[in-house]
């Protein structure tokens, strides 16, 4: 029998697959779905989830993992306390990532996602998970952001002086024994300048002063450097936390074919239909909470056109959001989506509509780039 020509032998490959993934997937394409958004919700209206919930900023940190953490939180405690919540009781999204990196030993240098992203540093992905900032909280409570007002992202100068802080702990733990004993006089000195630096991340007396910072370095025996750095840069949270034994499971549901990590020579479409049944189902539950979704953010950019190609694709630009609301606009469903971008909405399309800070997205647009779905029980 003669051999097949290699475009032929692909051919059918590709076929005798799509048989496949039709049978196990029928609504892969979603042509049989109808995007309708029988219900209207917005989050931000009185007595819902994200009433008052301020704008968070991450700036240029990555961090949005952490970021969309704290919120999805705060909505929680919202809807459990029937009532806004003041300043001082907001979760503070970069003690949730030094704390959860302090506490399961990732020595990965900033930005933290790496600390919950296994390829983030052999394949160069960015990347974090939601769920992961939560069950931690769950475990050892969280951070007030009123013990550290200014890791909001809104000041880049901040978190440069975080990091030179993390670098020096780097630094100093990479010693031997010996060469620590000698050089920690010097260390304690410049870990005392990082900190009385930052813009008061600390109550008034809660600086650690000197002989703390030497006798921090003296007993510390590891060589992860989030342990001191969480105990030096985070001693406002031990009057500033709040438990929350009580805080739901958080769950999962990653809806992606094989293109979502690269794979394949050609385009295999996700699982959208599932991906906007699911969504909808959450957001119908009674005192609803958002949704946490990971999606290729250039679709907010880009607008309608946009299809991305892979989730590990730079044009892609992974990221985590909030999804806040529902509407039907012109036949059409429309997701509500409040980013971690302290509301700035001067990169947007102009296909979509902007609200009060968030954006209203095409469901069925954002469903083709959309891969997790994370939520509270």
């Amino acid at each position: 029998m003669a051999l097949l020509s290699i475009p032929v032998a692909l051919s059918i490959a590709f076929s005798v697959g799509d048989q496949i993934i039709d049978e196990y997937f029928p609504n892969r394409s979603g042509n049989h779905v109808s995007y309708s958004c029988e219900k209207e919700l917005d989050l931000r209206r009185p007595g819902m989830a994200m009433e008052s919930m301020p704008f968070l900023e991450q700036g240029d940190t990555n961090l949005c993992a952490p970021y969309t953490a704290s919120e999805l939180i705060d909505a929680w405690r919202t809807v459990r306390a029937k009532r806004s919540l003041a300043p001082r009781e907001r979760t503070s999204p970069m003690a949730l990532g030094v704390e959860f990196a302090a506490k399961n030993d990732f020595p990965y240098s900033f930005p933290l996602q790496n600390s919950t992203d296994p390829m983030a540093r052999e394949a160069g992905r960015w990347g974090g998970i939601v769920c992961v900032y939560v069950n931690s909280a769950r475990e050892i409570g969280s951070c007030s952001d009123d013990a550290l007002k200014e890791f909001q992202g809104k000041s880049p100068e901040a978190i440069a002086k975080t990091d030179a802080l993390f670098h020096a702990l780097k630094d100093y733990l990479a010693l031997s024994p010996r060469d620590r004993e000698e050089k920690r006089p010097r260390f304690a000195e410049r870990i005392l300048t990082i900190l009385a630096s930052l813009p008061p991340p600390l109550e008034k007396g809660d600086l650690p002063t000197l002989e703390q910072i030497t006798e921090e370095l003296t007993f510390f025996t590891g060589d992860d450097p989030y342990v001191p750095m969480s105990r030096l840069l985070l001693a406002g949270c031990r009057k500033h936390r709040t438990p929350l034994p009580e805080l739901p499971k958080c769950r999962t549901k990653i809806d992606s074919g094989l293109d979502g990590f690269g794979w394949g020579f050609r385009h295999v479409p996700f699982r959208e239909a599932e991906t906007f049944k699911k969504l909808k189902e959450l957001l119908a539950r009674e005192n609803p909470t958002p949704v946490a979704i990971t999606y290729c953010h250039r679709v907010v950019r880009k607008g309608f056109d946009y299809r991305p190609t892979s989730l590990l694709s730079p044009e892609c630009h992974s990221h985590w959001s909030l999804v806040i609301g529902s509407r039907q606009r012109s036949g059409r469903c429309q997701f509500l989506i409040r980013d971690t971008d302290g509301g700035k909405t001067d990169r947007i399309s102009p296909d979509w509509e902007t609200d009060r800070g968030d954006v209203w997205l095409d469901a069925e647009t954002l469903m083709s780039s959309t891969y997790v779905l994370e939520w509270l029980e």
